[in-house]
């Protein structure tokens, strides 16, 4: 888990990234840091500490696998590359080819 150190990091990198999606919805930097140290939080810290760029770090903790395989079981949209690709602004999700 993130300490009070990795978590300033964390603010300091995004929080100015942050603030303008946020305005006008019940969402504040604070709780977005709570849920990313909940869902992440094993991860960015150990890659901040690697030097990795901020690019890559983000890569890294928010990929997230599409195409199942016959046998998969996965049950969120979307199960393809192209389903994903076809809705609007789909395509600017997926980060490689």
């Amino acid at each position: 888990m993130p300490n009070g150190e990795d978590i300033a990091w964390f603010k300091q990198q995004f929080q100015n990234k942050i603030e303008p999606t946020i305005q006008n919805t019940h969402y504040t930097v604070n709780m977005l840091t709570a849920l990313t140290c909940q869902k992440t939080g094993e991860v960015w810290p150990v890659l901040e500490k690697h030097q990795l760029s901020i690019d890559r770090i983000l890569k890294l903790c928010v990929g997230n696998t599409v195409n199942v395989t016959p046998t998969g079981r996965r049950k969120v949209f979307p199960k393809q590359r192209q389903s994903l690709s076809a809705v609007h602004t789909g395509s600017k999700c997926l980060i490689s080819s």
